[in-house]
């Protein structure tokens, strides 16, 4: 398993060379990212992509962090917040609402969503 670091446009997304400026829309900024052949899944192999590092060496860093998790058999960190833990851990606490709107919405996730999406 090997990966690749390499800048990307952050206005169109694209990968951007050795120039300053990207190729395809003339945009000056860029953040870093990276990606890694992982494996196969059935037929088709799979990739890990993670972009938004400030510097090569902060991507280049967790590109070795996940090769090395990887490679201990470890499985791969999940990438964010599930849709239950978005909605119990930051949207309902950051609700500006009455205490008895919240703990109906509250029931409602529990109830609904967490059992069907999680």
């Amino acid at each position: 398993m090997r990966g690749s670091v390499f800048r990307r446009c952050n206005k169109c997304r694209r990968r951007v060379t050795e120039a300053r400026r990207c190729e395809h829309c003339g945009y000056s900024g860029h953040t870093w990212a990276f990606v890694v052949d992982i494996g196969t899944r059935g037929k088709g192999g799979r990739q890990v992509k993670r972009q938004g590092f400030a510097t090569k060496s902060e991507a280049e860093e967790a590109l070795a962090t996940l090769l090395a998790t990887k490679h201990r058999g470890g499985a791969m960190p999940p990438r964010g917040l599930t849709v239950g833990a978005y909605l119990t851990e930051r949207w309902l606490p950051r609700m500006r609402v009455r205490p008895s709107t919240a703990d109906e919405r509250r029931v409602h996730i529990n109830a609904y969503v967490l059992p069907r999406i999680g």
